[in-house]
């Protein structure tokens, strides 16, 4: 007699269920480069027709100008197989100029009348002028953030939005302006720790759909950097300059984290830097500005081909969770040449 049961039909269906499992899914170890495909002739038209229509509108058309240029540089931006999209309109951007233009308006008119008062009585134009500074260098944390979010806001890939975490905005502003003052109290020497706290903040701030990202580097590296990048500077005579640029952007790039278990990762040189600014910028002048967008295209993609994200990314796993902001941030800091966007 056998000393084992009979297998029955369920008990040796069991093993075979078993196996029909699906596995439990595990990140996709991706190598997703960068790259631009935008055509020079197709920008050429694009900056021709814009720059007509804002002339002739005497400069109201200039919003619209804008979101049609961020569209089709980031439309034809790329990260693997997959193109970036911009969705943000010229409405949203002249309503953000509005705004822009009446707080200019409010912040000029204490700065200037702040003059014109001193002629009558001193302490009350000193008063009203150091008022209206403190509310330009005190919009500026808002004005970083602003223009940042909306950016993002309206950025998308892979049909999912880009966003800053709306939590962290309140604390981002308190200390971008104690940093702020502590570059002043300082005479700069506190500058170094500002730039990396301003980087680390807007970085471990930014959103793709649920995916956070990181910034691995710390205080001291950073300052480090800066610090040898300012010597170097100083004893070359500023021929090191682009290399300190190579440097702080590498520094950047490679701790950055997308997610816990991917990076982006970069090389970029002192020869790209000084190659990507200098070429441009010679043919541009030789040919009477004719070939900048080829030239202004040409650099993009030279540039754009040193970056890549790699590790491991589920990308199934990636949800929407889609955050619009204002405009107004981006005007501004269009207005005020604030933009922390790394080109998004």
């Amino acid at each position: 007699m056998s000393e084992f049961p009979p297998v029955s039909a369920e008990t040796s269906a069991v093993p075979e269920a078993i196996e029909a499992l699906p596995a439990a899914r595990k990140p996709n170890s991706i190598d997703l480069k960068m790259d631009f495909s935008g055509k020079p002739s197709d920008y050429l038209i694009l900056l021709l027709k814009t720059t007509f229509l804002t002339i002739v509108t005497l400069g109201l058309y200039y919003p619209w100008a804008r979101a049609e240029r961020l569209r089709f540089l980031m439309n034809h931006t790329q990260l693997g197989s997959h193109s970036f999209t911009f969705t943000g309109t010229g409405k949203e951007i002249a309503v953000g100029y509005v705004k822009a233009f009446v707080l200019y308006g409010l912040i000029y008119a204490g700065i200037y009348g702040g003059g014109f008062l001193q002629q009558m009585n001193a302490m009350m134009g000193i008063i009203l002028s150091a008022v209206a500074l403190l509310l330009f260098y005190g919009f500026l944390p808002l004005i970083i953030w602003g223009a940042k979010a909306y950016r993002l806001s309206r950025t998308r890939y892979r049909s999912i939005y880009f966003s800053m975490d709306h939590a962290q905005r309140k604390n981002f502003i308190s200390k971008t302006l104690r940093d702020f003052c502590l570059s002043f109290i300082t005479f700069g020497f506190y500058i170094p720790v500002f730039k990396y706290n301003l980087t680390r903040n807007l970085i471990q701030a930014t959103r793709w759909g649920n995916l956070s990202f990181d910034f691995s580097a710390t205080r001291g590296e950073s300052y480090r950097l800066s610090m040898t990048n300012f010597l170097l500077i100083i004893f070359t005579f500023g021929l090191y300059s682009p290399f300190a640029v190579a440097n702080r952007i590498n520094f950047t790039a490679n701790h950055t984290r997308v997610g816990k278990t991917a990076s982006l990762r970069t090389s970029v040189t002192g020869i790209d830097i000084l190659l990507l600014v200098v070429v441009p910028l010679v043919i541009t002048t030789l040919t009477l500005g004719l070939a900048f967008p080829w030239v202004s295209l040409w650099a993009r993609k030279n540039y754009m081909k040193l970056f890549s994200i790699l590790g491991e990314i589920d990308l199934a796993d990636v949800r929407q969770e889609k955050d619009r902001v204002g405009a107004a941030g981006e005007t501004i800091g269009d207005l005020w040449n604030v933009d922390m966007s790394f080109g998004v």
